[in-house]
Protein backbone atom coordinates (compact mmCIF):
# COMPACT_ATOMS: atom_id res chain seq x y z
CA UNK A 1 0.00 0.00 0.00
CA UNK A 2 1.32 3.41 -0.82
CA UNK A 3 1.62 5.54 1.86
CA UNK A 4 -0.36 8.77 0.88
CA UNK A 5 0.17 10.45 4.00
CA UNK A 6 1.18 14.29 3.50
CA UNK A 7 4.76 15.38 4.85
CA UNK A 8 4.61 17.53 7.07
CA UNK A 9 7.39 19.31 9.44
CA UNK A 10 7.07 19.25 13.33
CA UNK A 11 5.64 22.06 15.03
CA UNK A 12 8.85 21.67 17.58
CA UNK A 13 11.40 21.91 14.48
CA UNK A 14 9.51 25.05 13.09
CA UNK A 15 9.86 27.01 16.07
CA UNK A 16 13.23 25.87 16.91
CA UNK A 17 14.47 27.26 13.51
CA UNK A 18 12.29 30.46 13.88
CA UNK A 19 13.96 31.59 17.26
CA UNK A 20 17.82 29.95 15.27
CA UNK A 21 16.99 32.87 12.51
CA UNK A 22 15.62 35.27 14.80
CA UNK A 23 19.30 34.99 16.99
CA UNK A 24 21.00 36.66 14.56
CA UNK A 25 19.56 39.57 14.65
CA UNK A 26 21.92 41.26 17.20
CA UNK A 27 25.12 40.07 15.43
CA UNK A 28 23.87 41.73 12.17
CA UNK A 29 22.61 44.46 13.60
CA UNK A 30 26.10 45.37 14.58
CA UNK A 31 27.74 44.27 11.46
CA UNK A 32 25.23 46.50 9.53
CA UNK A 33 26.85 49.78 11.87
CA UNK A 34 24.56 52.16 11.13
CA UNK A 35 21.95 54.18 13.10
CA UNK A 36 19.32 52.16 15.14
CA UNK A 37 16.59 54.12 13.52
CA UNK A 38 17.83 53.40 9.59
CA UNK A 39 18.25 50.02 10.68
CA UNK A 40 14.59 49.69 12.45
CA UNK A 41 12.83 51.11 9.84
CA UNK A 42 14.94 48.69 6.87
CA UNK A 43 14.63 46.06 9.11
CA UNK A 44 10.82 46.63 8.76
CA UNK A 45 10.21 47.62 5.19
CA UNK A 46 12.54 44.17 3.87
CA UNK A 47 10.06 42.51 6.03
CA UNK A 48 6.73 44.19 4.80
CA UNK A 49 7.89 43.90 1.10
CA UNK A 50 8.20 39.84 1.57
CA UNK A 51 4.81 39.54 3.11
CA UNK A 52 2.70 41.89 0.28
CA UNK A 53 4.42 39.50 -1.94
CA UNK A 54 3.55 36.36 -0.48
CA UNK A 55 0.10 37.50 0.71
CA UNK A 56 -0.52 38.92 -2.92
CA UNK A 57 0.33 35.33 -4.10
CA UNK A 58 -1.91 33.35 -1.51
CA UNK A 59 -4.90 35.71 -2.37
CA UNK A 60 -6.19 33.72 -5.59
CA UNK A 61 -6.38 30.58 -3.36
CA UNK A 62 -7.74 31.80 0.14
CA UNK A 63 -11.16 33.01 0.55
CA UNK A 64 -11.96 36.89 1.51
CA UNK A 65 -11.84 37.10 5.29
CA UNK A 66 -14.92 38.69 6.42
CA UNK A 67 -14.52 42.28 8.38
CA UNK A 68 -13.52 42.40 11.77
CA UNK A 69 -13.32 45.87 13.42
CA UNK A 70 -11.95 44.14 16.41
CA UNK A 71 -8.74 42.15 15.07
CA UNK A 72 -8.12 45.00 12.47
CA UNK A 73 -7.33 47.47 15.63
CA UNK A 74 -5.88 44.88 17.46
CA UNK A 75 -3.63 44.03 14.36
CA UNK A 76 -2.97 47.76 14.41
CA UNK A 77 -2.36 48.00 18.30
CA UNK A 78 0.68 45.26 17.62
CA UNK A 79 2.43 46.88 14.93
CA UNK A 80 2.10 50.08 17.21
CA UNK A 81 4.13 47.93 19.62
CA UNK A 82 6.18 46.07 17.18
CA UNK A 83 7.52 49.27 16.03
CA UNK A 84 8.54 50.40 19.59
CA UNK A 85 9.95 47.43 19.68
CA UNK A 86 12.55 47.45 17.13
CA UNK A 87 13.17 50.78 17.89
CA UNK A 88 14.01 50.47 21.60
CA UNK A 89 15.67 47.07 21.57
CA UNK A 90 17.65 48.63 18.50
CA UNK A 91 18.94 51.42 19.84
CA UNK A 92 20.28 49.16 22.92
CA UNK A 93 23.06 48.46 20.96
CA UNK A 94 24.69 52.03 20.92
CA UNK A 95 24.82 51.66 24.86
CA UNK A 96 25.77 47.98 25.84
CA UNK A 97 27.26 44.73 23.97
CA UNK A 98 25.30 42.14 22.43
CA UNK A 99 25.02 39.85 24.95
CA UNK A 100 24.02 42.85 27.17
CA UNK A 101 20.94 44.10 24.69
CA UNK A 102 19.50 40.13 23.74
CA UNK A 103 19.74 39.17 28.26
CA UNK A 104 16.59 41.57 28.94
CA UNK A 105 14.55 39.57 26.34
CA UNK A 106 14.48 36.23 29.08
CA UNK A 107 11.51 38.88 30.45
CA UNK A 108 9.15 37.69 27.63
CA UNK A 109 7.97 34.42 29.20
CA UNK A 110 7.27 35.95 32.54
CA UNK A 111 5.27 38.90 31.32
CA UNK A 112 3.27 36.89 28.61
CA UNK A 113 2.88 34.13 31.07
CA UNK A 114 0.80 36.84 33.62
CA UNK A 115 -1.34 38.27 30.32
CA UNK A 116 -1.74 35.39 29.18
CA UNK A 117 -3.62 34.18 32.05
CA UNK A 118 -5.32 37.36 32.52
CA UNK A 119 -6.99 37.57 28.95
CA UNK A 120 -6.86 33.56 27.59
CA UNK A 121 -7.53 31.88 31.06
CA UNK A 122 -3.81 29.63 30.17
CA UNK A 123 -2.09 28.00 33.39
CA UNK A 124 1.54 27.08 33.62
CA UNK A 125 2.20 23.34 33.66
CA UNK A 126 4.59 23.38 37.34
CA UNK A 127 7.43 21.49 35.29
CA UNK A 128 7.65 24.70 32.91
CA UNK A 129 8.39 26.23 36.47
CA UNK A 130 11.92 24.76 35.41
CA UNK A 131 13.53 26.16 32.49
CA UNK A 132 11.49 29.12 33.64
CA UNK A 133 13.33 29.68 36.46
CA UNK A 134 16.59 28.54 35.12
CA UNK A 135 16.25 30.81 32.08
CA UNK A 136 15.08 34.41 33.55
CA UNK A 137 16.52 33.72 36.73
CA UNK A 138 19.89 33.54 35.69
CA UNK A 139 19.84 35.89 32.98
CA UNK A 140 18.16 38.82 34.92
CA UNK A 141 21.05 38.86 37.52
CA UNK A 142 23.22 39.72 34.53
CA UNK A 143 22.51 43.37 33.99
CA UNK A 144 23.03 44.10 37.40
CA UNK A 145 26.11 42.61 38.07
CA UNK A 146 27.41 44.27 34.93
CA UNK A 147 26.15 47.29 36.00
CA UNK A 148 29.15 47.01 38.70
CA UNK A 149 31.40 46.73 36.43
CA UNK A 150 30.44 49.37 33.90
CA UNK A 151 27.94 51.89 34.57
CA UNK A 152 27.82 52.69 31.18
CA UNK A 153 25.46 49.60 30.15
CA UNK A 154 22.53 50.99 32.57
CA UNK A 155 21.39 53.23 29.69
CA UNK A 156 21.51 49.79 27.09
CA UNK A 157 20.22 47.36 29.85
CA UNK A 158 16.69 49.84 30.06
CA UNK A 159 15.78 50.53 26.91
CA UNK A 160 16.67 46.34 25.84
CA UNK A 161 14.26 45.56 28.96
CA UNK A 162 11.09 48.41 27.10
CA UNK A 163 11.91 47.11 23.93
CA UNK A 164 11.48 43.43 25.48
CA UNK A 165 8.54 44.32 27.36
CA UNK A 166 6.96 45.95 23.50
CA UNK A 167 7.31 42.88 21.83
CA UNK A 168 6.01 40.72 24.73
CA UNK A 169 2.55 42.60 23.91
CA UNK A 170 2.91 41.81 20.20
CA UNK A 171 3.11 38.19 20.87
CA UNK A 172 0.16 38.18 23.33
CA UNK A 173 -2.07 39.98 20.71
CA UNK A 174 -0.67 37.85 17.97
CA UNK A 175 -2.13 34.65 19.38
CA UNK A 176 -5.36 36.07 18.31
CA UNK A 177 -4.94 37.74 15.24
CA UNK A 178 -2.97 34.84 13.81
CA UNK A 179 -6.10 32.44 14.08
CA UNK A 180 -8.34 35.36 12.39
CA UNK A 181 -5.75 36.30 9.81
CA UNK A 182 -3.50 33.73 8.95
CA UNK A 183 0.43 34.45 9.77
CA UNK A 184 1.32 36.22 7.03
CA UNK A 185 -1.84 38.60 6.66
CA UNK A 186 -1.36 39.09 10.51
CA UNK A 187 2.37 40.44 9.81
CA UNK A 188 2.03 42.03 6.63
CA UNK A 189 -0.86 44.72 8.51
CA UNK A 190 1.22 44.93 11.67
CA UNK A 191 4.90 45.15 9.85
CA UNK A 192 3.06 47.58 7.67
CA UNK A 193 1.56 49.51 10.74
CA UNK A 194 5.28 49.62 12.31
CA UNK A 195 7.04 50.76 8.91
CA UNK A 196 4.51 54.12 8.88
CA UNK A 197 5.64 54.57 12.68
CA UNK A 198 9.30 54.08 11.86
CA UNK A 199 9.44 56.27 8.94
CA UNK A 200 7.74 59.14 11.20
CA UNK A 201 10.66 58.68 14.14
CA UNK A 202 13.13 58.72 11.54
CA UNK A 203 11.79 61.69 10.26
CA UNK A 204 11.48 63.49 13.27
CA UNK A 205 14.98 63.10 14.62
CA UNK A 206 16.12 64.04 11.18
CA UNK A 207 17.55 60.63 10.19
CA UNK A 208 18.94 60.35 6.79
CA UNK A 209 18.05 57.05 5.24
CA UNK A 210 19.26 57.22 1.71
CA UNK A 211 20.98 56.60 -0.37
CA UNK A 212 21.91 52.98 0.36
CA UNK A 213 25.61 51.58 0.52
CA UNK A 214 25.74 48.21 -1.11
CA UNK A 215 26.99 46.89 2.29
CA UNK A 216 24.40 48.21 4.05
CA UNK A 217 21.62 46.85 1.79
CA UNK A 218 23.52 43.58 2.47
CA UNK A 219 22.61 43.96 5.87
CA UNK A 220 19.42 45.09 5.92
CA UNK A 221 18.00 42.26 3.58
CA UNK A 222 19.45 39.88 5.94
CA UNK A 223 18.13 41.39 8.84
CA UNK A 224 14.39 42.01 6.97
CA UNK A 225 14.02 39.06 5.18
CA UNK A 226 16.13 36.28 7.27
CA UNK A 227 15.43 37.56 10.81
CA UNK A 228 12.21 39.36 10.21
CA UNK A 229 10.05 37.68 7.65
CA UNK A 230 11.70 34.23 7.97
CA UNK A 231 12.44 33.71 11.71
CA UNK A 232 9.27 35.80 12.91
CA UNK A 233 6.92 33.85 10.31
CA UNK A 234 7.78 30.85 11.77
CA UNK A 235 7.67 31.79 15.12
CA UNK A 236 4.37 33.38 14.54
CA UNK A 237 2.87 30.73 12.82
CA UNK A 238 3.64 28.15 15.98
CA UNK A 239 1.37 30.19 17.71
CA UNK A 240 -0.83 27.43 15.83
CA UNK A 241 0.44 25.11 17.60
CA UNK A 242 1.52 26.40 20.99
CA UNK A 243 0.17 28.59 23.82
CA UNK A 244 1.86 32.44 23.69
CA UNK A 245 3.54 31.23 26.72
CA UNK A 246 5.36 28.31 25.59
CA UNK A 247 6.40 30.25 22.56
CA UNK A 248 7.44 33.03 24.69
CA UNK A 249 9.45 30.33 26.28
CA UNK A 250 11.14 28.83 24.07
CA UNK A 251 12.30 32.76 23.01
CA UNK A 252 14.94 32.52 25.50
CA UNK A 253 16.81 30.99 22.98
CA UNK A 254 17.39 34.31 21.22
CA UNK A 255 19.33 35.43 23.67
CA UNK A 256 21.06 32.31 24.60
CA UNK A 257 22.36 31.93 21.15
CA UNK A 258 22.52 35.73 20.21
CA UNK A 259 25.29 36.00 23.16
CA UNK A 260 26.73 32.58 21.16
CA UNK A 261 27.09 34.23 17.83
CA UNK A 262 28.39 37.43 19.09
CA UNK A 263 31.04 35.29 20.66
CA UNK A 264 31.47 33.20 17.82
CA UNK A 265 31.61 35.88 14.99
CA UNK A 266 32.63 39.30 16.76
CA UNK A 267 34.71 37.71 19.66
CA UNK A 268 32.45 39.65 22.21
CA UNK A 269 33.74 38.06 25.24
CA UNK A 270 30.89 36.96 28.16
CA UNK A 271 32.12 38.36 31.47
CA UNK A 272 31.55 35.79 33.78
CA UNK A 273 27.82 36.81 35.41
CA UNK A 274 27.10 36.60 31.36
CA UNK A 275 28.08 33.29 31.81
CA UNK A 276 26.21 32.16 34.21
CA UNK A 277 23.43 33.41 32.76
CA UNK A 278 24.36 31.55 29.52
CA UNK A 279 24.58 28.74 31.03
CA UNK A 280 21.46 28.87 32.59
CA UNK A 281 19.77 29.95 29.57
CA UNK A 282 20.73 27.20 27.88
CA UNK A 283 19.97 24.56 30.35
CA UNK A 284 16.64 25.71 30.83
CA UNK A 285 16.00 25.69 27.18
CA UNK A 286 17.05 22.11 27.27
CA UNK A 287 14.88 21.35 29.80
CA UNK A 288 12.01 23.30 27.89
CA UNK A 289 11.96 21.40 24.52
CA UNK A 290 12.13 18.19 25.89
CA UNK A 291 8.73 18.80 28.05
CA UNK A 292 7.05 20.80 25.52
CA UNK A 293 3.80 19.36 23.59
CA UNK A 294 1.72 20.50 20.57
CA UNK A 295 -1.20 22.40 21.60
CA UNK A 296 -4.05 22.09 18.81
CA UNK A 297 -6.89 24.23 20.35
Amino acid sequence: MVNTRRFTLSPVFILGLGVILVSFSGVLIRLAGTGPSRIALYRVVFAFVMYVAVTSFRRRRVASLPFNARQYLLAILAGVFLALHFHLWISAFEHTTIAGAVIPLSLQPIVVGVISRYLYGEKFDRFMLIPIGLMAGGMIIMPALDRMISPTLARGDLLSIAGALMVCMFVVIARTGVRHFGTFGFNKISYGVAMIILAVFAFVQDVSIWPLTLRELFFYVLIGVGCSFLGYSLIVFSLKKFRSVNVSIALIGEPVLGILWGWVFLREALTFPQFIGFSCGLVGLTFYFRRIKVDYE
